[in-house]
């Protein structure tokens, strides 16, 4: 079972989708009881939870979980971006599963290019550090800016590119699908935007 945090987001109910449409089982976590509906209609399994609150019973018989989760304009970017990923790493690491993948953002390295979002970023990567010196099974996805387009199946990825660019929420949702379960991924950071490359290439070309 495979555990989406964050699934009625716009991100995470595609990567719901992209999971149901591989075949693969999938358990979305929602914060509030009329989401339901929706990603039962997908094919999905859903429980209530919330990441200021009550949220360790979604992992009971999960092998690998997808952060899709953001503070958006809630403003509590503080308590979900970092003080929540980082407690959901520290239930992992205590009691599984091991494999977490993390959507971040690109920027988080820099965040001082990006003063709009900068206090964003700056917890973003607290997260991505205490991620990278874990003992679970991490990939950190970080994308450029996130359009609502569809699915173009070209990207650029690499652990850190020297450019920006917008990249579709689809093309995102396809790739964290597709590496959840290459252990290849694991302990990598993969940026990503639109490109000229096909995913499976681009991917390839990073993981080898």
């Amino acid at each position: 079972m495979n555990l989406v945090i964050g699934a009625a987001g716009q991100t995470g109910k595609l990567i719901v989708a992209e999971l149901i449409r591989v075949g693969k089982p999938v358990r979305a976590m929602v914060r509030r009881e009329e989401q339901r509906a929706e990603l039962e209609n997908l094919g999905a399994e859903v429980v209530l939870g919330d990441l200021t609150g009550g949220w360790k019973h979604a992992l009971e018989g999960v092998s690998s979980v997808i952060f899709a989760a953001g503070a958006g304009m809630s403003g509590q970017f503080i308590e979900i971006d970092n003080l929540a990923a980082v407690a959901l790493m520290g239930e992992m690491q205590a009691r599984g599963p091991k494999r977490l993948l993390m959507i971040t953002s690109m920027g988080t390295t820099y965040p001082e290019r990006l003063p709009f979002i900068e206090a964003v970023l700056r917890e973003k990567r607290k997260a991505e550090i205490v991620l990278e010196a874990s003992a679970l099974n991490w990939t950190i996805v970080r994308p450029g800016g996130l359009s609502s387009g569809p699915a173009t199946a070209k990207v650029q990825v690499a652990a850190s590119l020297q450019v920006g660019g917008m990249v579709s929420r689809a093309d995102v949702a396809a790739l964290c699908v597709q590496v959840l379960e290459d252990p290849r991924s694991y302990g990598k950071v993969l940026e990503v935007v639109g490109g000229e490359t096909a995913l499976e290439t681009a991917l390839e070309g990073v993981l080898g």
